[in-house]
C-alpha cells in the first residue's frame, strides 16, 4: 500500500475516533459529591493551598482579554454593502486555558470556540472546531475504551499545541466560509448569537 494513503488512513481513523467519542461522552461527565461531605472552613487548610485554590478558581482568560495573534486582512467593503470577513471578537477552549495550554502539549483535545460578528447587521456567530493532536485522539478513544470514532463538523489535527497556528487555521476556515456564504448569501456553520462583544 502506498505510504502516503496509509498515514491519511490513519489520520482519518484517529479524527473518526475522537469525535465519537466526544459526541458519546457529551454530557456524562459529573463530578462526584458526597451528600454529607462538609467543605473545608478557611482555618483548616494551609495558607499555601488556599492560595492555590483561589488560584483554581479564578475564571480563565478568553481571547478578547489577550492580545489578538493572527494578522488579519483588512475589514473593507464592496459595492454592494458586503464586507470582505467578519470581525473576530472573542475565542476559548472548553477546557485548555489559553495562557498556560494544556498539560502534555503533544496530547491533547478540546473544543475551540471563536466568536465572530458580521459588520453589515452586528449579529455574532460562535464558529465550533475540535481541536486535537493524533496523541490526543488516541489518548481520549482508549480512556473510553472506544474501538472506532466517528468525527463530524469542523476539525483541526495539529501536531503539539500552538496557539498560533490554531487560531491562524481557524480564522483562515472563518474567513473563508464568509466569503462563500456572502457569494451565496445565505448563513453559515456558526450558532447566532447577537451578543454585543469587544472588536477584535
Amino acid at each position: 500500500m502506498d505510504p502516503v494513503k496509509l498515514i491519511i488512513f490513519i489520520a482519518v481513523f484517529l479524527l473518526l475516533l475522537l469525535l465519537g467519542r466526544k459526541l458519546s461522552g457529551a454530557g456524562e461527565v459529573q463530578a462526584y459529591h458526597p451528600a454529607d461531605a462538609v467543605p473545608p472552613q478557611p482555618g483548616q487548610v494551609s495558607p499555601k493551598i488556599e492560595d492555590a485554590l483561589k488560584f483554581r478558581n479564578a475564571p480563565a482568560l478568553v481571547g478578547s482579554e489577550l492580545p489578538f495573534p493572527v494578522q488579519l486582512p483588512e475589514l473593507t467593503m464592496d459595492d454592494d454593502g458586503r464586507y470582505n470577513r467578519q470581525e473576530f471578537v472573542n475565542y476559548f477552549f472548553d477546557e485548555i486555558d489559553l495562557v498556560q495550554g494544556p498539560p502534555d502539549p503533544s496530547s491533547f483535545a478540546d473544543e475551540f470556540s471563536v466568536e465572530t460578528r458580521n459588520p453589515e447587521d452586528g449579529f455574532t456567530y460562535t464558529h465550533r472546531f475540535l481541536v486535537a493532536t493524533p496523541a490526543g485522539l488516541q489518548r481520549s478513544m482508549e480512556a473510553e475504551h472506544l474501538p472506532s470514532l466517528y468525527l463530524r463538523g469542523q476539525v483541526v489535527i495539529v501536531p503539539r499545541w500552538d496557539l498560533k497556528l490554531i487560531l491562524e487555521t481557524v480564522v483562515q476556515e472563518i474567513i473563508t466560509l464568509h466569503g462563500d456564504y456572502s457569494s451565496l448569501r445565505t448563513g453559515g456553520h456558526a450558532i447566532p448569537d447577537n451578543d454585543e462583544s469587544k472588536q477584535i
